[in-house]
């Protein structure tokens, strides 16, 4: 520290008296600026399964189990907020299962079944 910290002294400039304020530049106490650190990168791994499961349930064989994974892991993308790829997943399963035969036929015969159970008992 020095001691004519806080002083005023007169220095002549251009002729004139001027003056002027000791400080020191050590004693800051300025607060720090806060450091952003990137977040490293996640893949939409979910959201992607999601996808590829409602497209292979459209196009394949299968659609009665890639169908239902496909809804159930958009359902996880949307709580992972990976919005974009829940709904392709999603759309594409749901178009699967209104265009899959297989998928009418159980669910017809699953009422047929739940109505006779009802009119018999």
């Amino acid at each position: 520290m020095s001691d004519r910290e806080g002083q005023i002294i007169s220095l002549p400039v251009e002729g004139r008296a001027t003056e002027l304020k000791v400080i020191h530049v050590h004693e800051r106490t300025e607060p720090a600026l806060p450091v952003h650190v990137a977040k490293p990168w996640s893949p939409p791994v979910c959201g992607a399964l999601a996808a590829v499961f409602g497209i292979a349930a459209l196009f394949g064989k299968a659609t009665l189990l890639l169908a239902p994974l496909a809804i159930l892991l958009s359902l996880v993308a949307l709580c992972l907020r990976q919005f974009s790829w829940a709904m392709i997943g999603a759309s594409t399963a749901i178009a699967a299962l209104v265009t899959s035969i297989w998928f009418w036929t159980l669910l017809g015969l699953g009422w047929m079944t739940a109505w006779l159970a009802s009119y018999l008992i």
